[in-house]
């Protein structure tokens, strides 16, 4: 059998961005989770009232997406 080689790799960058990056990662992620967590533990009357409210923000009021979540984070805390 044949001895494998040797491969090295050099990485340059900046620790400390990459640090904050992934840190700001972790928090979303986590956040994330949890409210996937929320849903998932929702009875079906509150999972159907958020539902419409979010079909009605986005297609009655035409809003965008920063609008949408805003109002759907507002809604949330509502059922939450």
């Amino acid at each position: 059998m044949a001895k494998a080689k040797d491969i090295t790799v050099s990485l340059d960058m900046n620790t400390d961005k990459m640090q904050l990056k992934l840190r700001a990662i972790e928090k979303h992620a986590g956040a994330l989770a949890d409210d996937l967590d929320r849903i998932d533990s929702m009875n079906d009357e509150d999972f159907n009232k958020l539902k419409e409210t979010t079909i009605s923000i986005g297609v009655t009021n035409s809003e965008n997406a920063k609008d949408i979540a805003k109002a759907l984070k507002i809604c949330a805390h509502e059922f939450l």
